[in-house]
């Protein structure tokens, strides 16, 4: 028997699904929502383990759609596939950015002031981080995420987390692993 998709779909519970999946993949990652696994050398499997993880999974597959056509549309992991109601998504496989001083190198900032930069905007609203990060608000990078932040309504949370970053293969690409974290959904789930 091989692994397949549409005998995951028929799986109705979590349980279920996970005992399925460990038959044949390998764990590679698991946190409160979400289960990781190594599908293929391509390619993960995002298994939602609770209803947070079900609307997860289902906002990242209507983000890379909302931007696939947009200025962000290389900004995000590629979402292959995906269940309708959120039990599982595949996405592209990336290495996940482990080096403060790549992600500087990449972006022209460094990540902890990119959280303080947008934990400024955030609470105090873009004239005040200006102000107090100008040296951030001038960079292409930071400029682009606060526009992607508004466009999605992505957390920023996750946004100035460096394991929400990835590298494509050629190594100069910085893409978002993790964007299915909304302000909504943060609200309705974690507040």
């Amino acid at each position: 028997m091989l692994f397949s998709l549409n005998d995951l779909s028929k799986l109705k519970t979590f349980k279920a699904r996970k005992f399925y999946v460990d038959q044949f993949l390998v764990p590679t990652n698991s946190g409160s929502s979400i289960a990781i696994y190594q599908l293929d050398s391509n390619r993960i499997l995002k298994l939602a383990k609770n209803k947070k993880g079900l609307a997860q999974n289902i906002t990242e597959k209507e983000i890379f759609l909302l931007t696939r056509d947009t200025e962000f549309k290389e900004d995000f992991t590629v979402v292959f596939d995906s269940h309708v109601d959120g039990f599982w998504l595949v996405v592209e496989q990336t290495e996940i950015i482990q080096d403060k001083d790549k992600f500087f190198y990449l972006t022209g900032v460094s990540i902890d002031d990119l959280e303080n930069y947008l934990d400024r905007w955030w609470f105090d609203g873009i004239l005040v981080a200006k102000v107090a990060f100008p040296h951030i608000f001038e960079l292409p990078f930071a400029q682009k995420i606060i526009r992607l932040a508004i466009k999605t309504n992505l957390a920023t949370g996750d946004l100035s987390r460096l394991d929400s970053w990835g590298i494509r293969e050629d190594g100069n690409k910085l893409v978002l692993l993790d964007y299915g974290l909304t302000n909504k959904i943060y609200e309705k789930f974690y507040v």
